[in-house]
């Protein structure tokens, strides 16, 4: 009976072990990042170029209707985070392509006053007036989205631009980043030096900050 009982512990064991072992390498990820630190004016608006970013995952969408959810709401809330570091752990919360990878470009728009003060077609205008977009030496546009932040105290626009298909072996070729301004129909470029790439790795206790 205690051998069956060991040999029962040791198999639970031995897939335990399996498991968290798989579990840990699906929050691996790799990050390729330029800091390209440049700033186009554009008379009533300058842009600072912050980073070029080239990864190999995107996050998962959470699904607050996960037993997680269910479980937060019973116990106490000093228990919620490490539950929920528990719970995350035994999950897969990236969609990986270690071939054709995703593209963000981080910007900053300084603008002429707080957001607060411009009216809602002022505020639109401001993204219709420009495009920016991140293109490979082929010609090959990355920018199928992006998000726009800001706090209506200040006069500065985070903007990301997402792209995606991104053939990893292209690394090694010229990246160009254009800016467009509509008004005047004028492109401003900002060539990307491949030696400024530097790869970076994370994983479940040191999360990626992209």
């Amino acid at each position: 009976m205690k051998k069956v009982l060991f040999s029962v512990l040791f198999i639970m064991g031995i897939t335990w072990i399996g498991g968290t072992l798989y579990f840990y390498s699906q929050h691996n990820v790799t990050v390729i990042v330029s800091n390209v630190e440049e700033e186009i004016n554009l008379g009533d608006m300058t842009i600072f170029v912050d980073q070029v970013i080239i990864r190999n995952y995107e996050m998962k969408p959470f699904d607050f209707d996960n037993g997680f959810y269910k479980i937060s709401q019973k116990i106490p809330k000093f228990l919620v985070e490490p539950v929920y570091d528990i719970y995350t752990f035994y999950t897969r919360p990236y969609e990986f392509n270690n071939k054709l990878q995703y593209t963000l470009l981080k910007t900053r728009l300084l603008i002429d006053e707080p957001i607060g003060e411009k009216s809602e077609a002022e505020r639109l205008e401001i993204r219709d007036n420009i495009n920016i977009s991140l293109v490979d030496h082929v010609g090959v546009v990355y920018s199928q989205g992006g998000s726009w932040s800001t706090d209506s105290n200040s006069n500065v626009i985070h903007h990301e631009i997402r792209g995606e298909m991104f053939p990893i072996e292209r690394i090694n070729e010229p990246l160009t980043i254009k800016i467009t301004d509509k008004r005047d129909d004028t492109t401003h470029e900002i060539p990307i030096d491949i030696e400024s790439f530097t790869k970076e790795r994370y994983n479940f206790f040191n999360k990626s900050p992209y």
